[in-house]
């Protein structure tokens, strides 16, 4: 059918609790052909499956488009509980870092509080090295080394930022989002 019909026929076959339906779910799911709106209605479908679907949802994070990472991390999320240490698994890995925090942030990632300290520490170092770089660097005049320190300043940015998200999971969100977009 039309991406429509393939939608509402995900989203009655997950209301209805089939198990049976994993495997359907799995095979829209990772369809690359598929349009990204089934693929992510196939995402939420396979939350329906429960304990069963996490590894799959898991490995998915890492996924480069938008909309699906949004999809699988609310997939984890209504999975609940049970798929928290894969998802905390998932931050240590840089592709999946960023859905893991999405994933974190409908998960009660307070459970998971020393391992989420510990990655924020490696994250701030991380930053801060970088940063350490940039500045030894930056004010050579070269454009070659300019373009390197460009790229120090980006990673050393994007360290920090992911940092004070995982930090949100454990303490006043809006203050450190208010840090967040400063820093965008």
């Amino acid at each position: 059918g039309d991406v429509d019909e393939r939608i509402l026929a995900l989203n009655a076959l997950a209301e209805v609790g089939d198990p049976n339906a994993l495997v359907l779910f799995s095979t829209e799911f990772n369809d690359e052909h598929a349009p990204i709106a089934v693929r992510s209605a196939a995402a939420s479908a396979l939350a329906s499956c429960g304990n069963a679907a996490i590894l799959e949802l898991n490995n998915a994070l890492a996924t480069e488009h938008s909309s699906l990472k949004t999809s699988v991390a609310a997939a984890l999320g209504k999975i609940g509980d049970a798929s928290l240490p894969a998802v905390m698994d998932s931050l240590a890995k840089l592709d999946s870092e960023e859905g893991a925090l999405i994933a974190l942030n409908q998960l009660p990632a307070w459970k998971e509080a020393g391992r989420l300290r510990e990655y924020v520490k490696r994250r701030v170092e991380s930053s801060l090295r970088f940063e350490d770089m940039r500045l030894a660097i930056h004010h050579l005049e070269n454009e070659r080394i300019q373009l390197l320190a460009d790229s120090l300043q980006s990673r050393a940015r994007h360290d920090g930022i992911f940092a004070l998200k995982a930090l949100s999971l454990l303490n006043d969100r809006e203050t450190i989002s208010i840090a967040i977009e400063n820093l965008n």
